[in-house]
């Protein structure tokens, strides 16, 4: 949370173990929504107990980011002992930043005070420009607009009984080709063929 302008701004920080990387395109598709979910969910919520408590003086929630903080820590060597603040360097270098974040110089610098881009996915430039990833506030408006339109559109398609497991490919191949449920799956069988979708 960051105070600014009578407005209460909001990130919303998820920490991974493996690889995680946030994609707008997936989430105004209807998929892997639940950050931006989380994050507008909070903001919109005026009457909520958390909202209550926050804006006691009657404050504003902004949406000002959301993260993915993505880590895969290395081995460290027993062979080549380290210092606290090195093993600590080591696993901050180690972790991903992914994300968007309301592109405004106030708020990025209460996500990151030094700017070095550890703790906030958009960067400011050498020349006071905001890097990819920075968003204005209307632009995060349509977003939310974008999300809601298409949570509306997988909420109405499950209303009409349709509940078809039908994965989504990533970089040309299905998930069916990695996926421990394969053996089991109706969707496809071991060879690789359509299995029958009815029910």
């Amino acid at each position: 949370l960051y105070r600014g302008e009578n407005n209460v701004y909001v990130r919303v920080a998820d920490y991974k173990t493996g690889s995680k990387t946030f994609s707008l395109d997936k989430a105004l598709e209807g998929r892997n929504i639940q950050l931006l979910l989380y994050l507008f969910s909070i903001c919109a919520a005026k009457d909520s107990e958390f909202a209550r408590e926050i804006c006691k003086n009657g404050e504003k929630l902004i949406p000002a980011g959301a993260v993915y903080f993505s880590a895969q820590p290395g081995q460290i060597s027993s062979a080549s002992p380290v210092t606290e603040n090195e093993a600590e360097e080591l696993t901050i270098n180690e972790i991903s930043r992914t994300g968007i974040a309301l592109g405004e110089e106030g708020v990025i610098r209460a996500m990151d005070p030094e700017l070095t881009g550890r703790y906030c996915p958009v960067k400011i430039t050498s020349k006071g420009e905001v890097g990819a990833g920075g968003k204005s506030r209307e632009e995060m408006d349509e977003i939310k607009d974008a999300l809601t339109d298409a949570m509306r559109r997988v909420g109405d398609k499950m209303r009409t009984g349709c509940a078809v497991a039908a994965p989504t490919s990533h970089d040309g191949k299905s998930p069916c080709t990695y996926c421990k449920m394969r053996p089991v799956c109706r969707i496809e069988n071991t060879d690789g063929e359509e299995a029958d979708r009815g029910n």
